[in-house]
């Protein structure tokens, strides 16, 4: 499958509607509050309230989660879905979303640091 990027970069959220299955799609770009990555937050339903929620990243910048949502906008496109402008219902369970993706990935830190094989690093 060949994907298609638009050619504008998409705000921090939009919404997609399908008035033949009347399904709706709002996806969202969220900072995890340590100004290095970002997930993106998609939402699925009828009407009032969404069925399915995915996250994808964390994405190391906002262009690269945009990129990803671009992405997301031209598939669902395709499937018949219309970019549509107005007021997000489901914004307050993304922002929750959110929050739970960052205080769960703050249970579990990483450390990223190389270390070459026989080498013990100095420690501070």
């Amino acid at each position: 499958m060949k994907i298609a990027y638009l050619q504008s970069k998409p705000e921090r959220s939009c919404m997609l509607f399908n008035s033949s299955a009347s399904r709706r799609v709002e996806l969202y770009v969220h900072s995890n509050l340590d100004a290095e990555s970002y997930t993106l937050i998609c939402l699925a339903g009828a009407n009032e309230q969404f069925e399915r929620q995915r996250c994808m990243g964390p994405f190391a910048s906002s262009d690269l989660a945009k990129g990803a949502m671009n992405a997301l906008i031209s598939s669902l496109q395709n499937e018949g879905f219309e970019l549509i402008r107005g007021v997000s219902i489901w914004e307050l369970a993304a922002a929750d979303l959110a929050r739970k993706v960052r205080t769960e990935r703050d249970k579990h830190p990483v450390d990223t640091g190389f270390v070459p094989l026989g080498i013990v690093p100095e420690r501070p």
